[in-house]
């Protein structure tokens, strides 16, 4: 009450001095979010222009097995173009052997040096998928990210031969701007809306209406995948100087490159990460279930990626930096495992369906790889590059401490059994000392037939009997059956 007394006093005596209210109190909002369009530029591939020639250089890399030795294909003259931000190289089917792609651009210091875009990209649509066999859908180089405002482009393509890809074509973005997209209140709003949802382990991640996704440019509904087994660890290999307000612009060019550069149905990562720790939804379909990506070819399939903005072969972030990374993706693969039941320092096997990219795997093959993999644990690439690949056994640290309380892994050995057989075994892993509580239920009942509670006093492999009896002592009778297993530390609850 005296504070209650203290602020009318303080009002009153506004009053007496009116020229005080007469002053303006300006006070401003939040830009508001809305769909953001980028620019998009085709320019035709063909020929080898004699000046570019001179201009460019000899791909420095070793191409094995060749029938023929590599030659120019393609070589354009420096180009002058509207701004961009973004450059990739494409073409309709299969590249011809040994192709190899190099550009540079034109900024405010002048012309950069060559860059080498990866030709056998690691994502893609699954072969045989009704993603891959869209109409339109093109092959194409790792796309560049570049500093906002480049103006002028320049590409050479060498291959055995000389052949050049059928239909090439420069496509440049422009992911234009967004007063959202400087908004220093994006990443508060992210965490509520997590808070929102409900799920304590649910990490702050930028929406696609939040970074600005026009919706329209998606071309079908999300597709999903089984249960989890895998996430993966990318990276972009592009520009890593960007500031906030320019990461969210490059999330939107790196979209705009895969739906109207490649034409797949959407951007082929499920999430992304800045250097500052910022996390970014990617493939449509909603961010707690399984949907299908297109960002590991051969091992999208019950699988996850989350790429990092940036080059992080080339570049090394301070330990600041670092740290907020490695931190967000360990708490995206917490929430994500935990959701799917998987021990981030496990391993699981995936099965191999496209030799594609530089997957190491044939078509039918297995790998076994560990539960948070970097990609180039089961891809030929040096993806997620030497300076983020070396934190890939922290995340998996800092994920399985996030995760708190839960239980992985579980399964009914047998997980069918004959009637009248002893019964069956219900065998989890608890990351802590837990109480549990199995409900078992027939599908012709609402109410449980059995419920067993126990504890277990550390945290290990948890192993429950059920002997296929009622509550009565009465043998359960023939059909199917749901177990529901909860346990419970404290006031965390898996």
């Amino acid at each position: 009450m005296r504070g209650t007394h203290r602020l009318v006093a303080g009002l009153a005596a506004v009053v007496v001095v009116p020229a005080v209210l007469a002053l303006p109190v300006l006070t401003t909002s939040a830009p508001a979010i809305h769909p953001v369009t980028p620019e998009v530029a085709a320019i035709p591939l063909s020929g080898i222009d004699r000046l570019g020639l001179l201009d460019s250089v000899t791909p420095a890399v070793t191409v094995s097995n060749l029938a023929l030795p590599l030659a120019p294909a393609v070589v354009t003259a420096a180009t002058s173009t509207a701004a961009f931000t973004l450059v990739g190289v494409d073409w309709r089917g299969a590249a011809p052997p040994g192709t190899t792609v190099q550009v540079r651009v034109h900024g405010v210091d002048g012309w950069s040096h060559w860059s080498v875009l990866a030709v056998e990209p690691d994502h893609g649509p699954d072969t045989g998928s009704a993603e891959a066999l869209a109409a339109g859908v093109r092959s194409g180089a790792e796309p560049l990210l570049t500093d906002p405002g480049s103006d002028g482009v320049q590409v050479r393509i060498d291959s055995a031969g000389g052949v050049a890809p059928t239909d090439a074509r420069i496509t440049l973005i422009d992911p234009q701007t967004s007063g959202a997209d400087a908004d220093a209140g994006i990443v508060a709003t992210a965490l509520s809306t997590a808070q929102a949802a409900g799920d304590p382990l649910r990490p702050a991640i930028i929406t696609r209406a939040q970074w600005g996704a026009d919706e329209s440019m998606r071309t079908s509904a999300p597709v999903y995948t089984g249960s989890v087994k895998v996430g993966f660890v990318h990276h972009t290999a592009s520009t890593s100087n960007y500031t906030p307000a320019q990461a969210t612009a490059q999330v939107r060019a790196i979209y705009a490159y895969f739906t109207k550069g490649l034409h797949y149905s959407d951007i082929a990562y499920n999430f992304l990460v800045d250097r500052f720790g910022r996390l970014y939804e990617g493939r449509a379909g909603g961010m707690a279930k399984n949907v299908l990506g297109g960002h590991t070819a051969g091992f999208n399939q019950n699988t996850f990626a989350v790429s990092a903005l940036g080059n992080f072969d080339t570049f090394k972030p301070g330990t600041t930096a670092a740290a907020a990374i490695a931190s967000s993706i360990a708490k995206l693969m917490a929430w994500k495992l935990a959701l799917n039941h998987r021990n981030p320092l496990g391993v699981a096997t995936l099965i191999s369906n496209s030799g594609a990219g530089t997957s190491r795997y044939a078509v039918g093959a297995p790998a076994t790889v560990p539960v948070i993999s970097g990609h180039r644990d089961i891809g030929s690439t040096a993806c997620p590059g030497r300076y983020l690949e070396p934190f890939v056994p922290k995340i998996r640290t800092l994920a399985r401490a996030y995760m708190g309380t839960q239980l992985l892994m579980p399964a009914l050995v047998p997980s069918v059994t004959p009637y009248g057989a002893s019964g069956g075994t219900l065998v989890t892993t608890t990351t802590t000392p837990v109480s549990w509580k199995l409900e078992i239920f027939s599908v012709c009942q609402s109410a449980p037939v059995r419920v067993l509670t126990g504890t277990q006093a550390a945290a290990g492999v948890l192993r429950i009997y059920w002997n296929q009896k009622r509550a009565d002592g009465s043998a359960a009778l023939p059909g199917t059956y749901r177990l529901v297993l909860s346990a419970s530390n404290g006031a965390a609850v898996a």
